[in-house]
Parts: structure tokens; C-alpha cells; sequence
């Protein structure tokens, strides 16, 4: 668990050092994904101090939690450098992955012990990849969005959903122009592009 907490410390470091680091990374990086409450606590504070419009600084910071100031100290004087807060975030989200997976596994060995069924496993196993933070989406999620794609086209009876493109071939391809869609047509020159 050491290189769980460095990596921690490396990433609340990087942003006490430069304050963009922060923005760079605030999509990737969650409060749950801290192991060690202090480090987290540092988190929820630099969230804060950024909404109300204020920088990343080691003063405010400290400012907002007189016991962390120390902590503080030492998370700088221990990063290597802020140039490389991508790589330590990236770094910390693959060691949360990596605890996450273990936990899912081991619900589901004690599950298997007792009177679980695959479909709770396989529940547990969506449930940890809607919680990830690249974005995936459950397959029941995508299978929702067919459905109601397959709906809105029976529902249209013309097979349109959008409206007309002028072209059947076209309007059998794209269902007709939706809103909120952007749509590029592309040819090598001299194709009839317009």
C-alpha cells in the first residue's frame, strides 16, 4: 500500500507546485480514489478552493485546515516535480483500479461461498465499471439506447426519425437529420460532394 499513498502525495504535491496541474487532472481523479483521509481531506479542499474561484495555494490550504499544514510541507518537499502530475494521476487511477477489481473479487469468492448466483457477480462487475471514470458504459446501458433507437424508428412509421435528407439512400442510412447531430460528408474531389 506504500505506492498507493506516494502516488497519492506525488499528485496533491504536483498541484501545490503549479495550480494548473490541478485543472489538468480534476476530470481523472475522484475523492473515493484516496486511500488515506488526510490525503483526501487535501482533495476536497483544493475542490473547494477552486470553486469559490481561489487558487491552489500551500497558504490557503493550510488556511483551511491548521492540522494539515505540515502535510502540506511535506507533500511538496517530497514531489519530484509537477511536470509529470499526468503520469502520477494516471498512475493513481490504475492502483484505485486495481483495489477496486480486488474488492469486486473478493465479494464475489465470498458469494461464491455462500448462496450467490452469476448473475450477482456479473451485477457486481457492471457496477464497478459504471463507477470508472474512463467512461465506460454497461452493456445494458447500450442495449437501452438500441431499444429506444428501434422504437423511435417503428414509432415514426415512415422509418424516419429525423427529417427528410432528399435522399432515400441516405435517409436509409442516417434515419433522416436529428437534431443535436452533426454530420460530415466526406469524398474524394470529384465525387459530387455538392
Amino acid at each position: 500500500m506504500a505506492n498507493h499513498i506516494e502516488a497519492e502525495h506525488n499528485v496533491l504535491g504536483a498541484c501545490l507546485l503549479n495550480p494548473d496541474s490541478y485543472l489538468s487532472i480534476v476530470d481523472k481523479i475522484k475523492p473515493a480514489m484516496f486511500l488515506e483521509a488526510r490525503s483526501r481531506e487535501v482533495w476536497n479542499i483544493f475542490g473547494r478552493l477552486a470553486s469559490e474561484g481561489n487558487p491552489i495555494d500551500p497558504f490557503l490550504v493550510s488556511q483551511q485546515d491548521l492540522s494539515l499544514a505540515p502535510f502540506v510541507g511535506e507533500l511538496m518537499s517530497n514531489t519530484p516535480t509537477y511536470k509529470n502530475v499526468e503520469a502520477y494521476a494516471n498512475h493513481m487511477v490504475r492502483l484505485w483500479e486495481k483495489r477496486e477489481l480486488a474488492k469486486v473479487g473478493h465479494e464475489i469468492t465470498e458469494m461464491a461461498k455462500g448462496d450467490g448466483t452469476p448473475a450477482q457477480a456479473i451485477s457486481l462487475l457492471l457496477n464497478m465499471t459504471e463507477q470508472e471514470s474512463r467512461g465506460l458504459v454497461a452493456p445494458k446501458e447500450r442495449v437501452r439506447e438500441v431499444v429506444e433507437y428501434i422504437n423511435e424508428r417503428h414509432e415514426a412509421g415512415s422509418g424516419l426519425i429525423g427529417h427528410d435528407t432528399g435522399y432515400t439512400e441516405l435517409n436509409n442510412v442516417l434515419s433522416g437529420y436529428r437534431g443535436g447531430c452533426v454530420y460530415v460528408v466526406a469524398a474524394r474531389p470529384g465525387m459530387g460532394k455538392t
